[in-house]
């Protein structure tokens, strides 16, 4: 057997654990989905695909290590795995499919290798008891929705390597407090920080051209902003396409937060379509 193929254990609602041989490589399509009593499963150095939804709504599935074998985790892999505690990803796993992890309602904390580049959409949404996460300096996007609904979502930390902050990323991570977005990201997208009511704090750096519109809404808590763009000219404010209206900060901290900008550039913020709307513009000089 090196195969365990589509769909072959689906539904298997009274299968508690499995054991798979040394001679299985994929864990085909929807294999284990909807195995609501699995508990457990030992998945051996040889397989190097987990498949699409292979253990989809696995509800009782506590803990899995993946082997350093494997390359990819596809999409829903592990969706609705809602008492999942842990997941050990190996160095070997290079992408986090869309969804993977999406609704593991009882993981508290990952750990991303520094082999994965790229985060696809909601791969952590709806992770709702998640409080830290560590993204490795290997991760260049950060996928919509990525770690949208992560309401235990204290901290994070952006590596120098992430250029794009996708849709929705962070939307509704209700816990976050601050974030330092690194002087490599380029665009932040639209509602990539909405709902983000405890943040107090954002840094946005120079290298910032494109943020989408709603990025910051609802993030009524918001008392500081550290603008390092030294020019708003090639700074593009992305619309929705479902609301054209230009605005990327809640209406209601135009009066409580303080907008820090670069020596010089008072002006040019003053008579932005967006920035103008703060009341505190102070310059920030450097220390």
């Amino acid at each position: 057997m090196t195969e365990i193929g589509f769909s072959a254990f689906n539904g298997c609602t009274s299968l508690q654990s499995v054991v798979l041989p040394d001679s299985v490589s994929e864990i085909g399509e929807r294999a284990f989905e909807g195995c609501t009593s699995l508990q457990s499963v030992d998945i051996p150095d040889s397989v190097t695909k987990i498949g699409s939804d292979a253990f989809r709504g696995c509800s009782s599935l506590q803990s899995v290590d993946i082997p350093d074998s494997v390359t990819k985790i596809g999409s829903d892999a592990f969706r609705g795995c809602s008492s999942l505690q842990s997941v050990d990803i190996p160095d070997s796993v290079s992408e986090i499919g869309r969804r993977a992890f999406w609704g593991c309602t009882s993981l508290q904390s990952v750990d991303i290798p520094d082999s994965v580049t790229k985060i696809w959409s909601c791969a952590f949404s709806g992770c709702t008891t998640l409080q830290t996460i560590v993204i490795p300096d290997s991760v260049a996007v950060i996928g919509g929705g990525a770690f949208a609904g992560c309401t235990s979502l204290q901290s994070v930390d952006l590596p120098d390597s992430v250029t794009k902050i996708g849709n929705l990323a962070f939307r509704d991570c209700s816990s976050l407090q601050s974030v330092d977005i690194p002087d490599s990201v380029t665009k932040i997208g639209i509602s990539a920080f909405r709902g983000c009511t405890s943040l107090q704090s954002v840094d946005l750096p120079d290298s910032v051209k494109r943020i989408g519109s709603k990025a910051f809404e609802n993030c009524t808590d918001l008392n500081e902003i550290h603008c390092r763009m030294k020019s708003l000219k090639d700074v593009e404010i992305e619309l929705d396409l479902f609301d054209e209206s230009i605005f990327v900060f809640d209406e209601s901290i135009f009066d409580q937060c303080t907008l820090f900008v670069p020596p010089g550039t008072q002006r040019e913020y003053r008579h932005h379509e967006v920035f103008g709307k703060f009341k505190n513009i102070e310059i920030e000089f450097e220390e």
